[in-house]
Protein backbone atom coordinates (compact mmCIF):
# COMPACT_ATOMS: atom_id res chain seq x y z
CA UNK A 1 0.00 0.00 0.00
CA UNK A 2 1.69 3.53 -0.60
CA UNK A 3 1.41 6.40 1.61
CA UNK A 4 -1.32 8.45 -0.47
CA UNK A 5 -3.75 5.39 0.03
CA UNK A 6 -2.54 5.41 3.74
CA UNK A 7 -3.95 8.74 4.06
CA UNK A 8 -6.94 8.27 2.08
CA UNK A 9 -7.90 5.37 4.21
CA UNK A 10 -7.48 7.30 7.35
CA UNK A 11 -9.51 10.33 6.03
CA UNK A 12 -12.54 8.59 4.36
CA UNK A 13 -11.94 10.19 0.67
CA UNK A 14 -9.29 10.54 -1.50
CA UNK A 15 -7.17 13.50 -1.22
CA UNK A 16 -5.27 12.86 -4.03
CA UNK A 17 -6.43 12.50 -7.80
CA UNK A 18 -3.49 9.84 -8.36
CA UNK A 19 -4.94 8.99 -11.94
CA UNK A 20 -2.09 10.99 -13.62
CA UNK A 21 0.69 10.06 -12.02
CA UNK A 22 3.33 7.48 -13.34
CA UNK A 23 2.96 3.79 -11.88
CA UNK A 24 5.67 3.63 -8.68
CA UNK A 25 8.53 1.64 -8.85
CA UNK A 26 9.84 -0.16 -5.96
CA UNK A 27 7.08 0.95 -3.17
CA UNK A 28 5.64 -2.09 -3.85
CA UNK A 29 8.48 -3.25 -1.01
CA UNK A 30 8.07 -0.78 2.02
CA UNK A 31 4.94 -0.77 3.48
CA UNK A 32 3.31 2.65 5.62
CA UNK A 33 2.48 2.21 9.24
CA UNK A 34 0.18 4.07 11.54
CA UNK A 35 -1.49 3.41 14.67
CA UNK A 36 -4.89 2.81 13.04
CA UNK A 37 -3.82 -0.19 11.86
CA UNK A 38 -5.64 -3.91 12.41
CA UNK A 39 -1.28 -5.13 13.43
CA UNK A 40 0.45 -3.22 15.76
CA UNK A 41 3.63 -1.76 14.90
CA UNK A 42 5.70 -4.40 16.56
CA UNK A 43 3.70 -7.26 15.07
CA UNK A 44 4.67 -6.54 11.42
CA UNK A 45 7.88 -5.32 12.18
CA UNK A 46 8.82 -8.51 14.38
CA UNK A 47 7.20 -10.76 12.36
CA UNK A 48 9.53 -12.98 11.27
CA UNK A 49 10.40 -13.41 14.46
CA UNK A 50 14.37 -12.04 14.48
CA UNK A 51 16.82 -12.93 17.02
CA UNK A 52 17.73 -9.16 17.13
CA UNK A 53 16.69 -5.87 17.59
CA UNK A 54 18.16 -2.52 17.27
CA UNK A 55 16.24 0.40 18.21
CA UNK A 56 17.46 4.14 18.31
CA UNK A 57 15.26 6.22 20.71
CA UNK A 58 15.48 9.24 22.37
CA UNK A 59 12.73 9.00 24.62
CA UNK A 60 12.41 5.47 26.53
CA UNK A 61 9.68 3.96 29.09
CA UNK A 62 10.24 4.50 32.27
CA UNK A 63 9.89 0.40 33.13
CA UNK A 64 11.75 -0.31 30.13
CA UNK A 65 12.46 -3.52 31.35
CA UNK A 66 8.93 -4.28 31.91
CA UNK A 67 7.93 -3.05 28.02
CA UNK A 68 10.62 -5.19 26.96
CA UNK A 69 9.63 -8.51 28.56
CA UNK A 70 5.98 -7.98 27.90
CA UNK A 71 5.73 -6.49 24.41
CA UNK A 72 8.88 -6.93 22.01
CA UNK A 73 10.70 -10.24 23.96
CA UNK A 74 7.65 -12.63 23.36
CA UNK A 75 7.79 -11.18 19.41
CA UNK A 76 11.31 -12.35 18.58
CA UNK A 77 13.55 -15.73 18.19
CA UNK A 78 14.02 -17.51 21.90
CA UNK A 79 17.34 -15.60 23.62
CA UNK A 80 17.25 -12.82 21.53
CA UNK A 81 19.88 -9.72 21.39
CA UNK A 82 17.93 -6.18 21.73
CA UNK A 83 20.35 -3.09 21.52
CA UNK A 84 18.90 -0.17 22.50
CA UNK A 85 21.21 3.24 21.28
CA UNK A 86 19.68 6.13 23.59
CA UNK A 87 20.12 9.66 23.13
CA UNK A 88 22.73 11.14 25.59
CA UNK A 89 21.88 14.24 26.71
CA UNK A 90 24.15 16.51 29.06
CA UNK A 91 26.02 13.09 29.57
CA UNK A 92 22.51 11.15 30.81
CA UNK A 93 20.12 9.08 29.26
CA UNK A 94 16.49 9.50 29.65
CA UNK A 95 16.19 6.37 32.02
CA UNK A 96 15.56 6.45 35.83
CA UNK A 97 18.84 6.02 37.37
CA UNK A 98 17.35 3.46 39.88
CA UNK A 99 17.13 1.65 36.78
CA UNK A 100 20.57 1.50 35.87
CA UNK A 101 21.77 -2.07 38.17
CA UNK A 102 18.94 -3.79 36.73
CA UNK A 103 19.26 -3.03 33.06
CA UNK A 104 23.04 -3.99 33.52
CA UNK A 105 21.78 -7.59 34.58
CA UNK A 106 19.15 -7.92 31.62
CA UNK A 107 20.82 -10.24 29.71
CA UNK A 108 19.06 -9.87 26.36
CA UNK A 109 20.03 -5.69 26.59
CA UNK A 110 22.58 -4.31 25.47
CA UNK A 111 23.20 -0.23 25.00
CA UNK A 112 25.47 1.46 22.10
CA UNK A 113 26.75 4.68 21.13
CA UNK A 114 24.73 6.11 18.15
CA UNK A 115 27.62 5.84 15.82
CA UNK A 116 26.87 8.56 13.88
CA UNK A 117 26.54 11.17 17.07
CA UNK A 118 26.94 14.80 15.51
CA UNK A 119 28.83 17.56 17.56
CA UNK A 120 28.31 21.36 17.56
CA UNK A 121 31.15 23.44 18.50
CA UNK A 122 32.11 20.00 20.75
CA UNK A 123 28.54 19.40 22.38
CA UNK A 124 26.58 16.83 21.59
CA UNK A 125 22.94 17.33 19.13
CA UNK A 126 19.84 15.56 20.42
CA UNK A 127 19.30 12.67 18.04
CA UNK A 128 15.64 13.06 17.42
CA UNK A 129 15.41 9.86 15.10
CA UNK A 130 13.38 6.96 15.85
CA UNK A 131 15.02 3.96 13.68
CA UNK A 132 14.13 0.16 14.68
CA UNK A 133 16.41 -2.50 12.99
CA UNK A 134 16.60 -6.25 12.61
CA UNK A 135 18.52 -8.55 10.11
CA UNK A 136 15.70 -8.07 7.42
CA UNK A 137 14.21 -5.04 7.81
CA UNK A 138 14.29 -1.69 8.61
CA UNK A 139 11.43 0.92 10.50
CA UNK A 140 11.92 4.54 10.75
CA UNK A 141 9.12 6.50 11.97
CA UNK A 142 7.86 8.16 15.44
CA UNK A 143 8.21 5.29 17.29
CA UNK A 144 9.87 6.00 20.70
CA UNK A 145 10.58 2.91 22.66
CA UNK A 146 7.49 3.86 24.82
CA UNK A 147 4.42 2.77 26.45
CA UNK A 148 2.38 5.27 24.87
CA UNK A 149 4.66 5.32 21.60
CA UNK A 150 4.02 1.38 21.27
CA UNK A 151 0.11 1.39 22.76
CA UNK A 152 1.34 -0.58 25.66
CA UNK A 153 0.79 -0.15 29.82
CA UNK A 154 -1.58 2.48 31.34
CA UNK A 155 -0.20 5.80 30.89
CA UNK A 156 -3.59 6.64 31.80
CA UNK A 157 -4.66 5.79 28.89
CA UNK A 158 -2.62 7.99 26.72
CA UNK A 159 -1.63 6.60 23.44
CA UNK A 160 0.31 8.92 21.27
CA UNK A 161 -0.29 8.64 17.30
CA UNK A 162 2.29 7.17 15.13
CA UNK A 163 3.43 6.60 11.59
CA UNK A 164 6.50 5.67 9.86
CA UNK A 165 7.69 3.15 7.15
CA UNK A 166 9.19 -0.29 7.36
CA UNK A 167 10.64 -1.59 4.38
CA UNK A 168 13.00 -5.17 4.11
CA UNK A 169 16.50 -4.53 3.59
CA UNK A 170 19.67 -6.97 2.47
CA UNK A 171 22.19 -8.30 4.61
CA UNK A 172 24.73 -5.58 3.47
CA UNK A 173 22.83 -2.81 4.55
CA UNK A 174 22.23 -4.08 7.33
CA UNK A 175 25.91 -4.75 8.22
CA UNK A 176 26.34 -0.77 7.49
CA UNK A 177 23.66 0.10 9.59
CA UNK A 178 23.91 -2.22 12.83
CA UNK A 179 25.38 0.08 15.65
CA UNK A 180 29.00 -1.28 16.64
CA UNK A 181 30.61 1.07 20.15
CA UNK A 182 28.96 -0.70 22.96
CA UNK A 183 28.07 1.73 25.86
CA UNK A 184 29.61 1.54 28.83
CA UNK A 185 27.09 2.14 31.45
CA UNK A 186 29.15 2.66 34.35
CA UNK A 187 30.35 5.66 32.29
CA UNK A 188 27.14 7.61 31.35
CA UNK A 189 24.78 8.59 34.36
CA UNK A 190 21.38 8.19 34.11
CA UNK A 191 18.70 10.99 34.72
CA UNK A 192 17.25 11.23 38.90
CA UNK A 193 13.97 12.01 37.24
CA UNK A 194 12.99 11.85 33.47
CA UNK A 195 9.82 13.70 33.21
Amino acid sequence: MCIRDSFNTIAGKRLIDDSSLPESSGREEWDFIHSFEEDSFLERLLLDHPDILYIWSPYLAEDIQGLLASKIIPLMAEDPEIGIIPDIENGKIRIPSDRKQSLQSFPSVKFYQDDSKHKAQGEEWMNHAKVWLTKTHLAVGSWNLTESALHHGSNNGTCNVEAGIITPIDPATYRRLKPTKLLDLDKIDFMSTVW
